[in-house]
């Protein structure tokens, strides 16, 4: 529907996740206007940072906010 209307999608990243964690391919998602996803769990200790990785090499947009505040 959002295709439809033009609008791109964005959400929290395991929105874009399967059961196993992994990025669901970007190719399956029916919609040829950008989707955005918003990582939140980014720590370089936990293992946590590739995942913003894991989704751009998939084709998604990728906002981390607060990456900023850990960094700084």
């Amino acid at each position: 529907m959002a295709g439809r209307h033009g609008l791109a999608i964005y959400g929290w990243e395991d929105a874009y996740s399967n059961a196993y964690g992994m990025p669901i391919e970007r190719s399956q998602m029916k919609t040829s206007h950008d989707v955005a996803s918003q990582v939140y769990y980014n720590t370089w200790e936990g293992g946590g940072a590739m995942k913003a990785y894991q989704l751009a090499n998939n084709g998604y947009k990728v906002d981390s906010p607060h990456l900023l505040s850990v960094l700084v």
